[in-house]
């Protein structure tokens, strides 16, 4: 059982990463003197409408705050309808996610199984 939450947990910073990779228009790893000569932006990190994603999602937002960013934090909007559209325009930096639902979410018809499979078509499958 506890292999399944390491191999759920890490799916999940995995998406995490995707979507702050492809979502982002701002250097997330960027130095508070960075974001200070970019004009002081912060990150926006958001959870979905459930605690387990919340807590993911402050775990997030106190790690950047850790490395010196400043951090808005965007919790419990609600389903993937309502913050897709959020992380598609940018209004959402960083937000965690499970690689397999995200993937469903995107390729309907998916038949990727395994990890590496389903890790594969997701990068292929990201707008």
């Amino acid at each position: 059982m506890k292999i399944k939450q390491i191999l759920s947990t890490s799916a999940l910073v995995l998406a995490g990463s995707l979507a702050l990779a492809g979502c982002s228009g701002a250097d997330p790893l960027a130095t508070e003197s960075d974001a200070a000569q970019e004009g002081g932006e912060s990150i926006v990190v958001g959870s979905q409408a459930y605690y387990s994603n919340e807590i993911v999602a402050e775990i997030y937002a106190q790690a950047l705050e850790g490395a010196g960013m400043e951090v808005e934090r965007k919790f419990s909007i609600g389903q993937r309808d309502a913050y897709m559209p959020q992380l598609e325009d940018g209004s959402i930096d960083v937000f965690p996610e499970y690689t397999g639902n995200l993937l469903q979410f995107y390729k309907e018809d998916t038949e990727a199984r395994s990890a590496d499979e389903v890790y594969s078509e997701l990068k292929e499958s990201l707008p």
